[in-house]
Order: C-alpha cells, then sequence, then structure tokens
C-alpha cells in the first residue's frame, strides 16, 4: 500500500512514543487505587489507531510522490499505534500486580499520595451522605413545625406539658407568646433552640430576640445570641442575628455583606442587607449605595426563586410579606437609581481650548476627579462653597488639548467616599472648530438665517491669515473665503433640516489641514 518503509517514520516518532508510554504508565500505575486507567488508555489508542489508519490510507491514494510516513497523519499514526502495544501490554501488568501498584509498593511518598486521595474519596463520600440525611431531617422537622404552627393559627392552643421535640417547643412558644407571657415564651423558645437542627429557621428567632430586647435590654439579647454564637461559630441564622443587633447602621451593613459574601445562597442575608441600605438611603441617596441595595434585592428574588429565602421560615406568610416589603423598597428607588446613576459629558470649542462640562447628579459629593488620556483620572476637579454647602465643580476649561482623538475619563467620591466606576467619553479636537450661529428667526418672511464661523485653535498671533477652503451639503470645496484664524461665513437664506459643512484651511506658512466635516441642524 504505502511506497516506502516504516524505518523513518518510526525513528521519528520514537521520542514522542517514549514520553507518552512513561507518563501514562506512571500515573495509571500511581492512580489504581481510584480506578485501573490501563485498559481505558489502551483501547482509546486502539480506536484513535484505527481511525487514523483509514485516514492513511486515503491519504496514500491522493499523494503522488510523496511519502505518506513523511506527513503529518503518518507521524501521528505511529505513535499512537505503538501507544496502543504499549498501553495494551501494560493494562494487562498492572491489572495482576499489587493492589497499590507497583511505583506505590517501593516508594513511601507515593504510597502516602495515594492514602490521601483515598481519605478525600471517603470525606467526600460522607459528607454527601451527611448533607442527604441533614436535608431529610430538616424536611421532617420543617414539615412537623408547620403543622404545629397552622394548629396555632386555626385556633387550636394547647400547651404541650413535658415538651421534648422542637415541635412541641416551637408550640408551646407561640401559644404563650400570643398570650403575652412572656417568659414562659422565652423559655419555651430556648427548649426549641436545643433542639438538633433548629437554628436553621429565622422567624422563631426574630421572635425571641424581640422579647430579649422588650424585657432584658439589647445587651442581654447580644449576649444571648454570642453564647450561641460561641457554640455554632458557622450558622448563618445566628451570624445574621448577631449583625442585625450591632449599634450602627454602617456595622449592621459591614457585617451583613460578610455574612452574605460567605453564605451566597443564604436568602435571608440579603433581605437584611438590603433593609439596612434602606436605611443607608434615607439618609443620604447615593448612586453607590442604590446600586448596592439593587443587587441585595435582586439576589434575595433569585434565590426565592428555588425557594432560598422561604425555606428558612417557619411562618411561610411572613416570608411571603417580607418579601413583598422588599420589592417595595426596590422599586421605589428604582427611578433614583436610574437617575444617578447617569453621567454625561458636553464638551464644546473656541480658539482658547476645548470646554468640557460634566453632568453628574451628585455634585454634593465627597470629590470628583478627571484625567486626559489618562485612565486613572488623578486631576482633582476642585470644588465651590455657596454658604454652608460646597459642590464639586463641573466645568473645566478652556484646555488646549492636542489635535486628535482623546478620552475624557471621570469618577468621584460620593458623600459617604464611595467610589463611583470610572467614565469615560471619547472626543475629538479638530484642526477647526466650526461653530453654527443661527440669527433670530424672521417672522413676515418666514427665511433663516445665520453664520457659519471657523476657528483655528489656540493662535496667539491675531495677525495671521488663513485661507478656509469650503462647502455645504458636498464635500467638493468649491468655495473660498480668506480672513485671520476666524473665519465667518454668512447664510442669509438656509433650508431647514440637518446640513453637513466640510472646510479645510490654508496657513500662511503654506500648510493644509484635513478636512473637518461638521454637521449642524437649522430648526
Amino acid at each position: 500500500m504505502f511506497k516506502q518503509p516504516l524505518t523513518k517514520a518510526i525513528a521519528r516518532a520514537a521520542g514522542p512514543i517514549g514520553a507518552i508510554s512513561a507518563v501514562g504508565s506512571f500515573l495509571s500505575d500511581v492512580l489504581k487505587p481510584l480506578a485501573n486507567f490501563a485498559p481505558i488508555l489502551a483501547a482509546l489508542t486502539v480506536l484513535i489507531t484505527i481511525i487514523l489508519a483509514f485516514v492513511l490510507i486515503r491519504l496514500d491514494r491522493k499523494l503522488d510522490d510523496k511519502d505518506v510516513w513523511d506527513t503529518f497523519p503518518g507521524a501521528i499514526y505511529m505513535v499512537f499505534a505503538a501507544s496502543a502495544i504499549v498501553f495494551s501490554g501494560w493494562s494487562v501488568v498492572i491489572t495482576y500486580g499489587p493492589e497499590r501498584g507497583y511505583v506505590a509498593d517501593n516508594v513511601d511518598a507515593v504510597a502516602a499520595l495515594q492514602d490521601q486521595l483515598g481519605l478525600i474519596q471517603q470525606d467526600v463520600a460522607e459528607i454527601k451522605e451527611t448533607t442527604e440525611q441533614i436535608a431529610t431531617q430538616q424536611a421532617e422537622g420543617f414539615a412537623s413545625l408547620e403543622e404545629a404552627l397552622a394548629n396555632i393559627q386555626s385556633g387550636q392552643m394547647t400547651i404541650i406539658e413535658s415538651p421534648a421535640t422542637p415541635q412541641e417547643w416551637y408550640n408551646n412558644a407561640k401559644i404563650y407568646q400570643l398570650r403575652g407571657d412572656t417568659t414562659n415564651a422565652i423559655a419555651a423558645y430556648e427548649g426549641y433552640f436545643a433542639s438538633d437542627g433548629a437554628l436553621t429557621f429565622v422567624d422563631p428567632f426574630e421572635d425571641y430576640v424581640d422579647l430579649i430586647n422588650a424585657t432584658q435590654g439589647i445587651a442581654r439579647a447580644r449576649d444571648i445570641i454570642g453564647d450561641l454564637q460561641s457554640q455554632n461559630p458557622d450558622n448563618p441564622t445566628l451570624q445574621l442575628m448577631a449583625a442585625v443587633l450591632l449599634n450602627t447602621v454602617d456595622e449592621r451593613v459591614t457585617a451583613l455583606e460578610t455574612l452574605t459574601a460567605q453564605n451566597p445562597a443564604y436568602g435571608p442575608g440579603f433581605l437584611y442587607l438590603g433593609r439596612e441600605l434602606d436605611r443607608k438611603l434615607r439618609e443620604t441617596t447615593t448612586n453607590d449605595l442604590l446600586q448596592r441595595q439593587s443587587a441585595a434585592y435582586t439576589r434575595l428574588f433569585e434565590l426565592e426563586l428555588n425557594q432560598g429565602f422561604s425555606n428558612f421560615y417557619i411562618d411561610k406568610l411572613k416570608a411571603q410579606e417580607k418579601l413583598a416589603d422588599a420589592l417595595v423598597q426596590l422599586e421605589a428607588y428604582q427611578q433614583a437609581a436610574n437617575t444617578l446613576g447617569n453621567v454625561d459629558l458636553l464638551v464644546s470649542y473656541s480658539v482658547e481650548g476645548v470646554i468640557f462640562i460634566v453632568v453628574f447628579p451628585e455634585v454634593t459629593g465627597q470629590d470628583a476627579f478627571y484625567g486626559i488620556d489618562d485612565p486613572a483620572a488623578p486631576n482633582n476637579m476642585g470644588k465651590t462653597t455657596l454658604g454652608s454647602i460646597s459642590y464639586i465643580n463641573s466645568s473645566l476649561g478652556p484646555l488646549q488639548v492636542p489635535i486628535g482623538e482623546h478620552t475624557f475619563y471621570f469618577r468621584y467620591l460620593d458623600q459617604n467616599g464611595a467610589e463611583s466606576e470610572i467614565f469615560s467619553f471619547p472626543f475629538t479636537v479638530e484642526p477647526i472648530f466650526v461653530i453654527w450661529s443661527p440669527n433670530p428667526p424672521d417672522f413676515s418672511t418666514g427665511i433663516i438665517s445665520g453664520s457659519l464661523i471657523f476657528e483655528i485653535p489656540y493662535q496667539e498671533d491675531s495677525s495671521l491669515t488663513y485661507t478656509y477652503q469650503y462647502s455645504i451639503d458636498d464635500d467638493s470645496l468649491s468655495q473660498e473665503l480668506v480672513g485671520i484664524y476666524v473665519g465667518v461665513v454668512e447664510l442669509p437664506n438656509v433650508a431647514k433640516g440637518e446640513h453637513t459643512v466640510y472646510v479645510q484651511a490654508v496657513g500662511p506658512d503654506g500648510t493644509v489641514t484635513d478636512v473637518v466635516a461638521f454637521t449642524f441642524v437649522v430648526e
């Protein structure tokens, strides 16, 4: 079939074959306690070898003078064919070899690695089994707790003597609370919290903390939650209760942001974070706070698609009421978020330079910074004080920015010191500034007139003469105006609508600028 011997093809493939065989054999031997990979490698290489054989047959028919073994597919075929032979033999050897493999039997470090891999497997299996057991227990416990609540809501106010289960303790706590028997309600809640799996749900803690605050004060509530936390340091519900008992809004926000970062699937954390951000927004409305509040509530509603919030509440009605309140707060601030998130830049040009006006809503923030072609925006825009209020300067210029394309960068610190994103606005400094200056309308004739002003930027010598070649609504540059660095073209009668003027300037030294196309609208 093939035209020449295989000697040179085998010689070229010897190196890769040796490397692949050595690595594959070593790994399959070391990983034998996890699975016998050698037969898998053998089967895979045999399959690839068969496919490549068909490729070579078709390729050989197409080649005229070139030897098929000199092609890339020929070299690859030799590598996989030899590897298939090696792994087929190795699969027999390793199958009947030591349980740990040949390397581990002779190298202690490899044996230790295998032990670690085995322990990892075991741990994963144990964790999975434990998680499934906990989930089953919680589901069963939740059903019974929900049933106890439903019985109370239907009017079955029966105190259970000598309670022994979570639902019995919870039943008694709710009934005592409804009757106003605070002492017994607190004791029953504490009995409930001592039950396995009882620390999952949020609403018993909400009721309990309210009772403690009302009767013993917030300091006592903090101590109790702190003691429970020391026994259950990773419990998110206890972390939540500890966070909401902190003194200030900022402390609570920080603690809740930490909680939600560590527990991104814990819905109640995002509800309480959104609430605390609501409080900060009532004090100071900034874009940063609006974005954080929106993100918290949005994540809450995403989690609730799979009951990632309501599953942490025994009282489903209470959970739905909290979600409804959160939606009201999110929608109430949404319009403000749309407004405060907008930043825009107005650019105007004159012979003295470029003028920038930044349009942004948080002018009473701490500071604002800008940069031209510098994304770090390092330059402070300064502030102006009127009476007792300081405002960030929103205008800059005129600045002599070089002719060409540039980017204006802007960032600010809001009233709380939170830094905004960096906003960027591309702009172009043309070699000729063009201004459309309309005249007042002539109502008697309906004629619209005005002037086109051509300016050569940054000119200090007012005696220099320029020749302006221009045309309107075509690029012929068929008209000419000679004047100083500022030229004026009078347009006595202009049709309404959009127009484009094309202009090029020839300087006193014969230098010719690029053509500038300026679009203006006549209304």
